[in-house]
């Protein structure tokens, strides 16, 4: 997993021009589908059947989200409020990340992982998400 600095750099410059309002209204869309998991509620905002390309969701976490590998996506996770930490174990061995308002995580795909905290997120895979990807642990 791999915050990243520069990503999040432009992100902030952009935050700082006055403009954090109008990612807010940007948020404040009316979802597809809303989506209840254990500590998650997943708002779909595009999904696969717009486009086979990518899908973004708004996900609100409360607590500790199941551990799981997606075998086709990889997942950016922009954090919009809150905190917490991302749990990875791959190749390199496992590894913890603690994430704050502003930060970015980037998980590859075929990456196992989960996350916890309170947090909400804007969550983008590429290509678009289906459940059927998903292996959980």
């Amino acid at each position: 997993m791999v915050i990243i600095d520069k990503l999040e750099g432009l992100i902030q410059e952009d935050l700082r021009l006055n403009t954090r309002a109008k990612m807010a209204e940007l948020l404040r869309v009316h979802p597809k589908a809303v989506h209840v998991s254990g500590a998650i509620i997943v708002s779909e905002i595009l999904s696969g059947e717009k486009t086979d390309r990518m899908s973004v969701s708004i996900v609100e976490l409360d607590g500790i989200n199941a551990k799981v590998k997606n075998t086709i996506c990889d997942a950016s996770y922009y954090i919009l409020s809150g905190t917490g930490h991302f749990f990875t174990s791959d190749d390199k061995g496992d590894q913890m990340f603690k994430v704050n308002t502003g930060d970015l995580v980037y998980i590859p795909h075929d990456t196992i992982y989960h996350d916890a905290g309170k947090m909400r997120m804007l969550a983008i895979y590429t290509p678009a998400f289906s459940p059927d990807q998903v292996v959980r642990f």
